[in-house]
């Protein structure tokens, strides 16, 4: 199967979206801040990872991003919505839930392989007011790291440097489920 132009512009939000957020995560965690829930081990060698590095990183085909939407659904029509702590998180909560919303309403498999969303998130998404929309930015621990319980995988995801390092990597983005990818993925010898 081919990809279609669509295709390529979901692809770019998504890229777009991993630079908002990795830039998001960087500023973080040079202030020593919560870095929503990026391994510590990942934390340190993202406060000394360069510019290039992270627009690299940011072209990961597959969002470095959980989007917790299921876990804020409406209960019975009434949105429970907490506060974020900054007007960053909140810009970033938005930001993501606008993007992903419109993958969700264009060709939902895009948020499925993408961001890694379920049926039941992209359901929620594809039917949720603007306004809602902007209640549920201000929810506490709506965008989280992917990928948390693999610091193995975010220290590769920050140190690769070769070709073929980064070509292993893009085979995780592949997995129908890679936000649960265990160690079986390690790069042989250091990159």
């Amino acid at each position: 199967m081919w990809a279609t132009a669509e295709d390529i512009d979901g692809l770019e939000q998504v890229y777009e979206l991993n630079r908002i957020f990795l830039n998001f995560l960087y500023e973080r965690s040079r202030a020593r801040q919560d870095c929503l829930g990026l391994p510590s081990e990942a934390v340190a060698i993202l406060r000394r990872t360069d510019p290039e590095s992270l627009e690299r990183l940011a072209e990961f085909p597959r969002a470095l991003f959980t989007l917790r939407v299921h876990a804020f659904a409406a209960r019975d029509g009434v949105l429970t919505a907490g506060s974020v702590d900054s007007r960053a998180t909140q810009a970033l909560h938005l930001a993501v839930l606008v993007s992903v919303r419109n993958l969700c309403r264009r060709r939902s498999y895009r948020a499925k392989a993408f961001v890694g969303l379920t049926a039941e998130g992209i359901h929620h998404l594809r039917s949720i007011s603007l306004s809602d929309l902007v209640d549920l930015a201000l929810c506490p621990g709506l965008v989280a790291c992917a990928f948390q319980h693999s610091s193995w995988l975010w220290r590769c995801l920050l140190t690769a440097k070769s070709d073929s390092a980064r070509q292993r990597l893009m085979l995780v983005a592949l997995q129908p489920h890679s936000s649960d990818v265990g160690p079986a993925y390690h790069s042989s010898g250091s990159d």
